[in-house]
């Protein structure tokens, strides 16, 4: 029996930045079987050893200790609300998330993307540190599902020969940092994000070879024919049903309090004029206090059911040209005009017919982009931790 030598795996991580053996840990991974190669790293931060043998111990034991990473990672953003600032950042762990044939993902690119979610998710389970963290590892895996997927059309990238010049990478990312007014607001940010100018730029550069090869694998080549959107029509009236409609005009007075003898006065006074002939546009626009005054009080067409229940109460058995008398809630008091009134019906196809084509274009365009993601990850070798 050959025994196989034993060589010395040896590696450091750094405290911030990306470990410095990830990138040769995923090669090692996916040449699974061939000889470990030595890696050795000058420097003051800590160095740690292990003996491994050449292939499937290097897995398990590389595959336990990123777990470990990860686990010291989730610690770190479920701890992340107890610390303040650019102290936390400091506690992040550079493990492995995953390999992508010899590209890595690490924790830490996982960790950025979760944490811009974090405010949000404080804020919603502030009282409920259970759901956080489920919510939190459903995050952590959308997010990595979404770098395995860029990494997958990377690695297509470059195995279809397609290519992108540089320079034009370049004259896009020059745009993309001109929003930030100036380089140094450009670099501010960066340093706000933890992220170095090359860490933007590879990101940038991905995201771009990512949406151009998306537009060319899936939404350049989809075409929906009038007869699709037709049949689409046809087969799903329900969604094109709208209900009793009518053209409203509003006149609406703002209330100080719930009691308010001043403002029902000066409504009491407007109906009358209205009463006697007035032009309901002017007195909107004179003594409206709506969004609509502007426009003579014009709401436009809606449905009975979007409308508040004060003045759906008040509105619902007008007839085209009438008027309603004073329409009183806590905080308003409203006068409604009723100018045309459309019954209940289906929108025809020539007012739904782009909404419907957009609709079908979405939906072809997941069907046809999850295809082709599957034909790359077919041919992929990937491994989470």
């Amino acid at each position: 029996m050959t025994v196989r030598p034993r060589r010395m795996l040896r590696w450091r991580t750094s405290r911030t930045g990306t470990s410095v053996a990830a990138r040769g840990m995923a090669r090692l991974l996916w040449r699974a079987g061939r000889r470990a190669g030595k890696r050795e790293h000058p420097g003051d931060e800590s160095v740690n050893s292990l003996t491994v043998p050449e292939d499937g111990p290097l897995i398990r034991l590389t595959m336990k200790w990123n777990m470990l990473q990860r686990h010291h990672a989730l610690i770190a953003v479920l701890l992340l609300p107890a610390f303040s600032g650019r102290g936390a950042e400091t506690n992040r762990v550079n493990g492995i998330a995953a390999t992508v044939n010899d590209s890595v993902i690490t924790v830490q690119e996982v960790y950025r993307a979760v944490e811009t979610e974090l405010p949000r998710l404080r804020i919603q389970y502030a009282t409920n540190p259970a759901k956080l963290r489920e919510e939190l590892g459903k995050l952590e895996t959308a997010f990595l599902d979404r770098l395995v997927e860029r990494q997958l059309v990377l690695s297509d990238y470059k195995d279809s020969g397609f290519n992108i010049p540089e320079s034009f990478i370049d004259d896009q990312l020059k745009e993309e940092i001109s929003r930030y007014g100036d380089r140094v607001g450009f670099i501010k940010t960066l340093q706000a994000q933890g992220k170095t100018v090359e860490e933007f730029r590879r990101e940038f550069r991905e995201a771009l070879i990512y949406n151009i090869m998306s537009a060319q694998k899936v939404r350049n080549q989809i075409t929906i024919s009038p007869f699709k959107i037709e049949r689409y029509y046809d087969a799903n009236q329900e969604k094109f049903k709208v209900g009793d409609q009518v053209k409203l005009r509003l006149i609406e007075l703002r209330k100080s309090a719930e009691e308010d003898p001043a403002a029902v006065a000066r409504a009491t006074e407007i109906h009358r004029q209205l009463a006697e002939g007035a032009s309901f546009d002017e007195l909107a626009r004179q003594h409206s206090t709506g969004t609509s005054a502007r426009e003579g009080g014009l709401v436009g067409m809606v449905s009975l059911d979007e409308m508040n229940e004060y003045i759906r109460a008040g509105a619902k058995d007008l007839k085209a040209g009438e008027f309603s008398g004073l329409i009183e809630a806590p905080s308003a008091i409203w006068i409604a005009k009723v100018e045309e009134v459309k019954p209940a019906h289906v929108k025809p196809l020539s007012e739904v017919r782009d909404q419907i084509e957009k609709d079908l274009q979405t939906e072809e365009t997941v069907r046809r982009k999850q295809l082709w993601i599957d034909s790359i990850r077919a041919k992929a070798y990937i491994r989470t931790f």
